[in-house]
């Protein structure tokens, strides 16, 4: 089943990331239409997002990548920019493999699923051949609640700041349990848990599970990019630096939003199984 239509810059993409990475294996898990549709290998409907050219991939990285995962990331993102709008999803390849041979339901559904941009031809990887995904459905679904749980309690926590008038402390929270809510989000439709604390890279990881994801923080305008960062920056600047302030009208407008986030986390199914044949 061919799930989305490649870009015209993919190729010039992958060449530019070969040039900064050594790689090992680059699959795409996801793509976006100039209609403001996303498509993702682990969703059988397509999300609408406000992002034009947008991609998602996942690159394996050779032995000799002694970079952060984090780091790699951000030079990808950084140097693919002027093609268009990426999102990189970076893991050693021996990893990869080893989760393969484990039957990680993401390593097994993205080699089973997700088209090969990418091969170096130095590492084999194969699953057992007895994958299913669907008996990973249920395991998911609960893992990911546990996540919006804990996002609904860091919520309540901003609430009584709120009521204190420790605003500082209420935007920290407020950035968990957003960020609880995004992880538990992906990791319920991917099975991959999502190791970051930048609420803008987990929300490019999600936008292709929910279709009103993309309404909640729209940065558009410069007071509603600078709301945005005010809740990005809190999970540092809220309790190590001077200079981070926030007024109480941005923390109700900004907790209006995440509990929201968490409404939809909680909504959302995202798991659709896609069986062999």
């Amino acid at each position: 089943m061919k799930l989305f239509d490649s870009p015209p810059w993919l190729e010039q993409m992958v060449r530019m990331i070969n040039s900064v990475v050594d790689t090992e294996k680059i699959f795409l898990l996801g793509s976006g239409s100039t209609r403001f549709s996303c498509r993702n290998i682990f969703a059988n409907h397509a999300a609408m997002w406000r992002r034009e050219g947008y991609l998602q991939i996942l690159v394996l990285t050779s032995e000799k990548e002694i970079r952060g995962r984090s780091s790699v990331e951000d030079i990808i993102e950084s140097h693919c920019r002027e093609l268009g709008s990426l999102t990189a999803l970076v893991i050693p390849a021996l990893q990869f493999r080893d989760w393969l041979e484990a039957g990680h339901y993401f390593a097994c559904f993205v080699l089973e699923h997700a088209p090969v941009c990418y091969d170096a031809g130095r590492i084999t990887m194969k699953s057992d051949g007895q994958f299913c995904a669907g008996k990973f459905q249920e395991q998911l679904k609960k893992q990911g609640r546990e996540w919006q749980c804990r996002g609904f309690e860091f919520f309540t926590g901003a609430q009584l700041y709120m009521l204190r008038k420790q605003y500082k402390l209420g935007a920290f929270l407020l950035h968990q349990a957003a960020e609880h809510a995004l992880v538990g989000l992906i990791f319920a439709a991917t099975g991959f848990r999502a190791c970051t604390h930048n609420l803008d890279k987990l929300l490019r990881f999600a936008m292709g599970y929910s279709d009103s994801l993309g309404t909640l923080f729209p940065c558009h305008t410069e007071k509603e990019l600078q709301l945005f960062r005010l809740l990005q920056k809190a999970y540092i600047g809220a309790r190590y630096k001077d200079d981070y302030t926030i007024k109480g009208e941005q923390l109700e407008q900004l907790s209006a939003r995440v509990r929201r986030l968490l409404d939809i986390a909680k909504e959302e199914q995202p798991i659709q199984v896609f069986e062999a044949g």
